[in-house]
């Protein structure tokens, strides 16, 4: 039973960490999780037109993989980098600030599989 996290993000992680610590105090970066966006229907390779038309079916999609039962809005993410922008985040420094609908707590890679499966079956995007 092995989950999975992928290198680029434990790497990113680190460097903020590291960044904010030593050349720019008061930063801190987003992690955002599951967001209804068309980036869903771009990276199964649909054209722009279909993936924005993939949104509503996203939104449904989501909210049922992730224990906060919604799906993940851009505009959850605006609201965060907001925060971060305001004078109430002045104390904040360095911080991964996850923004996931509480997915940070990851999934077997076989759940990872299943899901995308469901994902490309919802986007019509079956074979066989």
């Amino acid at each position: 039973m092995t989950r999975r996290l992928p290198t680029s993000s434990s790497v990113g992680l680190c460097w903020n960490q590291l960044w904010n610590q030593r050349v720019a105090p008061g930063r801190s970066s987003g992690c955002p999780g599951g967001i209804a966006t068309p980036i869903f229907g771009k990276a199964f390779g649909l054209p722009p037109d279909r993936a924005d038309a993939t949104v509503p079916l996203m939104k449904s999609v989501l909210e049922t993989l992730q224990p906060i039962r919604r799906a993940g809005l851009p505009e959850d993410i605006a609201r965060t980098a907001l925060w971060r922008a305001s004078d109430e985040s002045s104390f904040v420094n360095g911080h991964a600030l996850v923004v996931d609908g509480s997915l940070i707590g990851g999934r077997l890679w076989s759940e990872t599989e299943q899901r995308r499966a469901m994902v490309r079956h919802a986007l019509g995007l079956t074979t066989g």
